[in-house]
């Protein structure tokens, strides 16, 4: 059986909310158990599709889905919806498979039962399950063991693929780990037609998602066929449109025929940058008591003066500082937020950023690692020509940060978006879009990454040759 799950994601917050990926990974275990399901023929075809839901103070529900193989693969397939309302997954699975209603020590069960019968051949679970295991309890002694029978009549493993599938890691994993004569491998499962199942669960479509809540997280769950129906992707926003048309690009080069080597979706959290995510503190750095922007009095007035942007001079600028408390006249964190506005609002979208805010973030380099982390962005987007040396050149942000002793997630969002331009100005599209994707990682919307889209997009158009999505 062919089986396939898909994320479905609500709107994010544009500022300083976590990923649904490291909100999983730190508080997911927290949430209360609201349901569990499994298909029914479970035991019988010895194929589980498990559901586990949790639920949030909202009502609201992330659920974790596991495609578990018990006859010889384990976790085959696994993806997730994070802060869905309940009824709109169950109103996706209803024409699915018939499923009926468990405990959660049996869905446990059931899953690590297929998890460790893999693994005793050392075939390991999906990339996925890296991140969704989370959605899980931790698999220890508090858990009751309950007895799932896994493999074949006789307990021996049973590979079953479809025709043309990539199963030759798993039977010489096989061949190594049970030994000849111990395995049984049959090729094409199918219907009575002898093809292959259909997906149960069809691939979500851009009328699945309120106007707005397409970023660069949520457009990688697209099939090609919806990133490339042109009329209908033009009816989203600017800032969806990009990031459909840097997820369209990224494919186009993971298939083209020059063979270049795309970091892929699933496999992000086997890179050892991924650890850096899992390091980083929530929200921004502020060790040295910079109010955020949103802690600060008269803030109308300064967004007034962004607003008039296109006639603002540096004296402009320095007069709408000027009526701010004396304490919050240098903040870097303000200049940082004028900063990204004028990123927004600008006309052509690189003109320079005026020398006043520039000044600010140069004067604070030395104490506020995000100013330090913007002052390069500004210099790498205007010039493509980010800053050199061994410490930019590493893709540890310790290294390139070394008098702090911790970093938030949006230090390290503005940091990966540096390593973006750093490989595109030196033509090498697979760590542009390895870090681009690590960016989106730990933060899925800024006007930084907003900004640089036009770039990227610019970048990737003259690497696929396409016209499609003009980047004006």
């Amino acid at each position: 059986m062919l089986v396939g799950f898909f994320v479905s994601f609500t709107t994010f917050a544009i500022m300083q909310q976590q990923s649904p990926e490291k909100y999983i990974t730190t508080r997911a275990r927290t949430l209360p158990i609201h349901k569990c399901l499994v298909n029914e023929d479970w035991e019988t075809s010895k194929m589980a599709q498990v559901i586990v839901m949790r639920r949030h103070v909202t009502g609201n529900v992330t659920i974790g889905l596991y495609l578990v193989d018990l006859l010889c693969l384990g976790v085959k397939d696994t993806h997730y919806y994070f802060n869905i309302l309940p009824n709109e997954f169950e109103e996706s699975i209803k024409d699915g498979p018939e499923f009926t209603e468990i405990s959660y020590e049996l869905a446990h069960n059931i899953v690590y039962a297929g998890h460790d019968f893999a693994m005793e051949f050392t075939i390991k679970p999906c990339a996925g399950f890296a991140l969704t295991q989370y959605i899980l309890e931790e698999d220890n002694d508090n858990i009751p063991l309950i007895d799932i029978s896994t493999g074949d009549e006789e307990g021996q493993p049973h590979l079953m693929v479809q025709p043309g599938s990539n199963y030759h890691d798993a039977l010489t994993k096989l061949r190594q780990h049970a030994g000849e004569g111990n395995y049984h491998f049959t090729i094409g499962i199918g219907n009575d037609e002898g093809e292959a199942d259909e997906e149960l669960f069809p691939p979500p479509s851009l009328d699945d998602f309120e106007h707005g809540a397409i970023d660069a997280i949520t457009a990688r769950v697209f099939d090609m066929e919806t990133l490339l129906d042109r009329p209908a992707v033009e009816k989203r926003g600017p800032t969806e449109i990009l990031a459909m048309g840097i997820e369209t690009r990224l494919r186009m080069l993971e298939i083209s025929d020059n063979g270049i080597n795309i970091i892929g979706n699933e496999s992000l959290e086997n890179l050892p940058e991924f650890d850096m995510i899992k390091k980083a503190k929530d929200g921004l750095h502020t060790e040295n008591g910079f109010k955020l922007w949103d802690d600060v009095d008269n803030m109308k007035y300064l967004e007034d003066a962004v607003h008039r942007l296109r006639v603002l001079n540096d004296a402009e600028m320095a007069e709408a500082f000027g009526q701010l408390p004396p304490g919050d006249q240098q903040n870097p964190l303000l200049a940082i937020f004028l900063y990204e506005k004028m990123l927004i609002m600008s006309k052509n979208y690189d003109d320079t950023i005026s020398s006043f805010v520039v000044g600010i973030l140069q004067r604070h380099i030395a104490t506020c690692p995000l100013a330090a982390l913007y002052f390069d962005f500004n210099t790498g987007r205007n010039n493509m020509q980010p800053p050199v040396g061994e410490a930019a050149m590493s893709n540890d942000i310790s290294d390139y940060l070394p008098a702090y002793t911790y970093y938030g997630n949006y230090e390290l969002h503005i940091y990966w978006l540096i390593k973006v331009l750093r490989y595109a100005a030196a033509d090498d599209p697979a760590n542009a879009a390895k870090f681009y994707k690590l960016a989106v990682e730990v933060q899925s919307y800024s006007e930084a990454l907003f900004s640089l889209q036009f770039t990227l997009l610019q970048y990737l158009n003259d690497k696929v040759k396409s016209d499609f999505f003009n980047s004006e």
